[in-house]
């Protein structure tokens, strides 16, 4: 069980921490169809819903036909597991043997390899690539090591949930969170997309447009968006260059007994897919997994390709056919011609020797 009963953070070599009671975890989502959200900046959300903390949600993917580059894109689709029974929210992953994911039941937070979550969660989030393992560095040792912005959602040794960023490398910001104890992480997002709040932090709010966010919400208090009329006049205004300080609230107490969740809503279910391809939004250059991450680099040349066909076929088969061309040409000039010829040779000095 959590020792935190408020927010609070802890600033340590560049790292900014965000320490939370695990039952006030919940998700923003816009969601539209199977398993589509509608972008929108992190200031929007703050606004709307007041949390005591907010971080960017894990990585995603621009959906086709629904604009294109960051700025214009109006539908992303989701690829990792979003549960919060406070929202109705019940989105299953498409990989589910990736990365990790942080789950919750009453006020206690759970950490688990690929989209396996605690028996009656009431929350659970799955990032990737997972980053801390029982207070164990499990982030590549060759990918992701440029600097950029990084968030990441965790557990600490004293029970409460982490939400973190920090600007440099993957292994090096697992190294730092190591150090001042958190035990468990999962990455969210990076580059552009990183954003974070909460008191006295104010990180990326106006920057780019995402699908989703983990909010911090006490559990006795309702998720509703705070009527237009009312922002103004009672809220305290939010600035990007001005620290904003809500107040804390110890969460209610959790009911004894039996903690398990009641029946999962059939909100939004997809099919489980480990097929489909993918284009993430890793960092602000918008690579791709399988180009970036040491779990993709293991599938070898084969996956990679086959990945990068699925995606485009007709971009893949022209250079291929072309590929191929050459290499028929450069065969035919210097292994094929030469030996016909030396054959002929040989042959026409036969004749001439009888």
């Amino acid at each position: 069980m959590s020792a935190v009963s408020s927010v609070t953070v802890v600033r340590n070599s560049g790292v900014v921490m965000i320490k939370i009671p695990p039952s006030y975890l919940c998700i923003e989502l816009d969601i539209e169809g199977a398993s589509g959200s509608r972008p929108e900046v992190a200031l929007d959300v703050v606004e709307r819903y007041r949390p005591q903390a907010l971080v960017c949600g894990p990585m995603f993917e621009k959906e086709n036909g629904h604009g294109s580059g960051y700025s214009q894109y109006t539908l992303a689709r989701l690829l990792y597991r979003y549960l919060d029974m406070r929202n109705n929210i019940n989105i299953p992953s498409r990989w589910p043997s990736r990365g990790s994911t942080i789950s919750v039941v009453g006020n206690q937070a759970f950490h688990y390899r690929g989209d396996r979550i605690e028996p009656g969660a009431t929350f659970a989030i799955q990032g990737y690539p997972s980053m801390i393992e029982n207070s164990e560095n499990k982030s590549s040792t060759a990918r992701d090591l440029n600097s950029t912005g990084r968030a990441c959602v965790g557990i600490h040794q004293d029970g409460s949930v982490v939400f973190a960023t920090y600007t440099g490398g993957i292994r090096q910001f697992s190294d730092l969170l190591i150090s001042i104890g958190v035990k468990s992480a999962t990455y969210m997002d990076g580059g552009g997309s990183t954003s974070m709040f909460g008191p006295d932090v104010n990180f990326g709010l106006r920057s780019r447009r995402l699908p989703s966010y983990i909010m911090a919400i006490p559990s006795n208090q309702s998720i509703q968006p705070i009527p237009a009329s009312t922002t103004t006049n009672t809220q305290p205004p939010i600035s990007n260059t001005g620290p904003f300080t809500p107040q804390t609230q110890t969460p209610a107490p959790f009911p004894q007994g039996d903690v398990s969740s009641p029946p999962i809503p059939n909100h939004v279910i997809v099919p489980r897919r480990e097929d489909i391809p993918v284009e993430q939004d890793v960092e602000s250059e918008g690579e791709r997994p399988d180009e970036t991450h040491e779990e993709h680099a293991q599938e070898g040349y084969y996956g990679i390709v086959k990945g990068s066909a699925s995606r485009n076929p007709i971009a893949f088969s022209i250079p291929a056919f072309i590929f191929a061309g050459a290499l028929g040409f450069l065969a035919y000039k210097y292994i094929i011609k030469p030996k016909y010829v030396k054959e002929n040779e040989d042959k026409t000095g036969d004749k001439n020797d009888t």
